[in-house]
Formats: C-alpha cells, sequence, structure tokens
C-alpha cells in the first residue's frame, strides 16, 4: 500500500476506534415494501439463544424514539415442527391419521439415538468431503437438543411485519441494560431499507405494543383483521366460506364474496371405474393453534373417508394454516403412499379453488401473461373458454373489484422435488351462472383455481403452500408488491 494511502487508512481506523459507534450512524427508514411478514430465524439471532422469551422486547425508531412494536415468538422442534398443544385426541383420529402421540422427551431421545446410528457414517462422510463440517454439527445439535418452552433457541421464529421497521437508530439512543441485536431489512428490488432492534433484558422489560393484528375465534372457527373476516364450515377446517372484506375508509364489512372452497379429486383405477370426491368426503381435525399478535397458526391433518372408513392408499396431509392480517398461507405436507402410474389411468385429477358468489359480478380475473382481464359476469367468452393453461409453473391469479379498489391474490407454489419430477398444474377460470357443482351454498359456478395431474405426482413425502392475499387499496399493477414477498424476498442481516 502507498505510503500516504497507508496513513490515510489508519487515520481513519483510528476515529472510528476513537468514536464509539461511529459505524452505527443515525439513518431514515426507506423500505418501500408494506404487505411483507418478516420472519426471523433463530440462527440469525444468536447472541439472544437461551435467553428468556418473556425478556425479549422488539422496538423501531420513529420520531427520535424507540417504541415497541408486535411481535411473537414461534418455537420449533429440532425436527422443524411448530411446538403447539394438540389438545384432546380421540383414539379415532389417532389411529386413522397415524399421529405421533410421542411426548417431546421421547422424541428427543429418539432422535439423538438415531443420530448416534449414523454418526460414525456422517464422519467418515466428512472426511471424503461428501458432506460439510457444518452440515454435520447441525445435524448433530439438532439432534442432541433440550428444548426449553421458555427460552429462544436456534431454530424458533421471531415473527413482525415489516412495515412496523422504523429508522436507524444511534448507539446513545440504545438502552443500556440490554443485549441488543440490530436487524438490517432490505427490498433486494429498490435497494430501500428499514431497521428493527430485538432486546433482551435481564429485568423489567419495557411494555410490550398492545397492537393486536388478528384474532381468531376457535369455535366459530373464524379469524379477523382490519382487512378481513375468515369463517370456515365449523366442522371442516380446510373448507373457507366466507371472506368478509372491510371498507378500508368507513371499516365497515363489504358482501362476502366466496361461495366456497372447492376441493375435486377424481381417481381413475387400472381398473375401469372412476370414483369422485369433494371436500364432503374429507376428514380434518385441528390438532392445536397459536394466536399471536401478528399471526395465528393453526394445525390441521386432513384425510380422506368413504362410507366412515378411511383410505389407506389415499394421501393425508397436514396443514399449518398462517394467518396474517393481509393474508393466508398454508405450508402443506402431502404424504403420498403409493406410485400412481402403478395404480390410476389418464384422468386422474386433482382441483383446488374459490368459487366466487354472484357479489362479485363485473370483477376483473387476471393472471400473467394475459392480453386483458376476464370479467365475472355468469357467462364465457370465447377467450375464457380457449384460456391456455399456465407454463412457468408459479401460477398466481387476482380478482379485482374496481368498484372496491380491492383484490384478491392468490399462488400455489410446489418444492423444489415436485418442480423437478414436472408435476403438472393448471390455472382455470370457469364463469356460468346456470351451473350447479354442490355442495355450495348458491347456484352459480364462477371458480378460479388449479388443476394437478396426478398421474404426475410422485410417491413420497412432498410440500405444497398455497397463498391468498387481501390487497387493500389495489389497482392494477399492485399484484407486484404481493407476488415479490415470494419472487424478490426481504433480506436481512444482524449485528
Amino acid at each position: 500500500m502507498h505510503l500516504r494511502a497507508k496513513t490515510a487508512f489508519y487515520v481513519l481506523l483510528a476515529a472510528g476506534l476513537a468514536v464509539p459507534g461511529a459505524a452505527f450512524a443515525q439513518a431514515t427508514r426507506t423500505l418501500s415494501r408494506h404487505a411483507d411478514p418478516s420472519v426471523l430465524q433463530g440462527e440469525l439471532l444468536q447472541k439472544l439463544w437461551d435467553r428468556k422469551t418473556a425478556s425479549i422486547r422488539v422496538m423501531a425508531r420513529r420520531d427520535g424514539v424507540l417504541q415497541s412494536i408486535p411481535f411473537q415468538i414461534d418455537k420449533l422442534d429440532p425436527d422443524g415442527n411448530y411446538m403447539i398443544p394438540t389438545g384432546s385426541m380421540s383414539q379415532q383420529v389417532i389411529d386413522e391419521t397415524g399421529w405421533d402421540t410421542r411426548t417431546e422427551e421421547q422424541r428427543a431421545r429418539d432422535r439423538e439415538k438415531e443420530f448416534r446410528r449414523e454418526e460414525k457414517r456422517l464422519e467418515e462422510n466428512v472426511s471424503s468431503g461428501k458432506l460439510s463440517r457444518a452440515a454435520f454439527e447441525a445435524r448433530k445439535r439438532a439432534a442432541t437438543w433440550k428444548e426449553k418452552l421458555d427460552e429462544f433457541d436456534f431454530n424458533d421464529e421471531l415473527v413482525f411485519m415489516a412495515r412496523d421497521a422504523g429508522d436507524r437508530a444511534g448507539p446513545d439512543e440504545l438502552p443500556q441494560n440490554a443485549e441488543i441485536v440490530e436487524v438490517t431489512i432490505r427490498n433486494p428490488v429498490d435497494k430501500t431499507a428499514g431497521w428493527i432492534y430485538v432486546a433482551s433484558y435481564p429485568s423489567s422489560p419495557p411494555p410490550l405494543s398492545p397492537a393486536d393484528y388478528i384474532t381468531y375465534d376457535p369455535k366459530s372457527d373464524t379469524v379477523e383483521s382490519k382487512f378481513a373476516v375468515l369463517d370456515f364450515v365449523d366442522d371442516k377446517p380446510l373448507v373457507l366460506e366466507k371472506i368478509i372484506g372491510k371498507d378500508q375508509k368507513t371499516g365497515k364489512s363489504q358482501p362476502n364474496v366466496l361461495d366456497r372452497f372447492k376441493l375435486r379429486i377424481t381417481i381413475r383405477p387400472i381398473m375401469f371405474f372412476t370414483l369422485n370426491f369433494d371436500e364432503n368426503n374429507v376428514k380434518s381435525f385441528t390438532a392445536g393453534y397459536i394466536d399471536g399478535p401478528v399471526r395465528v397458526i393453526r394445525r390441521n391433518i386432513f384425510w380422506i373417508v368413504i362410507g366412515g372408513i378411511k383410505l389407506p392408499f389415499f394421501p393425508k396431509a397436514i396443514v399449518y394454516f398462517k394467518f396474517y392480517d393481509n393474508q393466508l398461507q398454508g405450508p402443506t405436507e402431502i404424504f403420498n403412499p403409493f406410485n400412481p402410474k402403478y395404480m390410476l389411468r389418464e384422468g386422474s385429477m386433482f382441483s383446488g379453488g374459490v368459487d366466487l358468489r354472484t357479489s362479485v359480478y363485473g370483477a376483473q380475473v387476471f393472471t400473467t401473461g394475459q392480453a386483458k382481464p376476464f370479467v365475472i359476469d355468469g357467462k364465457m367468452t370465447p377467450e375464457e373458454v380457449n384460456l391456455a393453461s399456465e407454463k412457468e409453473g408459479r401460477p398466481w391469479f387476482a380478482v379485482y373489484k374496481p368498484d372496491e379498489e380491492a383484490a384478491i391474490i392468490a399462488r400455489l407454489i410446489f418444492d423444489e422435488e415436485l418442480q423437478k419430477k414436472n408435476v403438472k398444474m393448471m390455472f382455470r377460470f370457469e364463469d356460468d351462472a346456470e351451473r350447479e357443482d354442490p355442495p355450495e351454498n348458491e347456484k352459480g359456478y364462477h371458480y378460479v383455481g388449479y388443476d394437478v395431474d396426478l398421474l404426475t405426482f410422485p410417491k413420497g413425502k412432498f410440500n405444497i403452500t398455497f397463498f391468498q392475499y387481501l390487497a387493500f387499496p389495489f389497482k392494477p399493477g399492485d399484484e407486484k408488491h404481493y407476488l415479490d414477498i415470494l419472487d424478490n424476498p426481504l433480506q436481512y442481516t444482524a449485528r
């Protein structure tokens, strides 16, 4: 290094060391995202491992003052399952679903035994370069970790809404009696940023934020936020039957736009007969829930019955419904016990989507690559009849009501394994005022959803996730804000 340049370098270094916090200058929030939930994994917040969850607060700087913002900590076990009390479960449900009834202590013992059986082989894989040392240590940690329900750890989730991020605080504005992690949130699209501060107090933490963005009533199986009320069929937590939006200017409820979530399965075995199922053939059980100030998580298990008998060769699914004030996420684990190419023939299909009510007449439906929107009016135009299937494998659609400046945006995502196996997923739109399709609450078929060719669906355990966003106010083009949640996710750094 040139002498003059070297001298300048050491002057700057000395200045940085001489002024505590000089590298932590204040900055104004520019973050442009408003719809994203922020879910921070415990790995990002190692400084707070083993801290009591009750001692933790999340704060943002607004108007020059650090303020508590709504957040929650959701605990996961080392297998990656949310630690939700199951509640009472009948022996029939346990038998029909094969539900794992082990306690966490039993699971921990079994995890460690399994790891010890594999430890030597894994060490050999590390030596041969087939497995990284970091991956080995991560598996060992998960296998030997002892969960404590009141402490934050490596795979727990700290959740808040990105729109609550604030300005960057200077060092003199941070509480001196707490351990603090500064988290920077960046939008990779336009490089805007915001900040939050996660702090653990040894005693007397400041009050929590009084805000509660979403509530759940288990008796009526309804979820409510400032944007909408979502109501499920009481004995079928898979089946959503009401989406009642709220006018964002007046707060008044809008007419229900949903007739029913529709689930249709056509099974055509190698033998010459056909089995047709709908959501009435699906049995379900709510195996516990979490109701926090930022999100509600409802754990459900689903399986198929005919004449009260569970069909052992049909898949079962576990769904963690995640409700935020402006969206619903449904990460779903599907266990498919058979290879369809040996059992099924062409025409075996799974369909899932929404049948809308006549209250949406005049609404527009559009999706990627579409020249102009379709209008829901109970009649199919030639363009709608000839609608091509989605090609990119990550389809989405929006139902937009111009008079209310509101929209519902939905998308369905397959995991990487299903994408590699070229599982076929097709967008479908049908609009027929005269068609009846029971079970339903209102005559007419105004359907938007997806079909999956079951012949392409492999044997094994896979993940499918559906997303539904409630967009208010909305105009065409605004869907990018919601699609970016997955396509261009926010980036988080901590120090």
